[in-house]
């Protein structure tokens, strides 16, 4: 039986692809678990631009795994200790590539990445990193 991508297919697919790949709260300070592996099940997939900007929701350079407990807390911090950590992890010329294709996204007067586009680009995404 074929599948069909839709929205909830890519979300699900793209946040155990994240939560894989990271195997533990990436939060340096977690006192739950940074320096062991953790259980996929308890992980979460955290975006820094949130997931309504298109053009990075699926973008791994956007999100990485942390526990509910760090996930809850750095939404509020995105512009102190998760912006230290994003910069460390994706180097700063990464981080300022990542936010300027946000930044220009965010700017258009239409968005130049529909739904099916983005729902395609994670598809092809998964489809090559399996």
């Amino acid at each position: 039986m074929k599948y069909l991508w839709n929205k909830e297919r890519a979300d699900t697919q793209f946040s155990l692809f994240i939560r894989n790949r990271d195997k533990r709260c990436m939060n340096p300070s977690c006192q739950y678990g940074y320096s062991r592996s953790a259980p996929v099940a308890v992980l979460q997939c955290s975006h820094y631009w949130g997931r309504a900007i298109l053009i990075s929701r699926y973008d791994p350079e956007n999100c990485f795994a942390l526990c509910g407990e760090c996930h809850k807390m750095w939404e509020n911090t995105k512009q102190g200790r998760y912006t230290e950590v994003m910069i460390r992890w994706l180097g700063e010329k990464k981080f300022n590539a990542l936010r300027k294709r946000v930044e220009k996204y965010q700017h258009q007067n239409m968005p130049f990445i529909t739904w099916n586009d983005a729902i395609k680009k994670c598809r092809e995404f998964l489809t090559k990193n399996k």
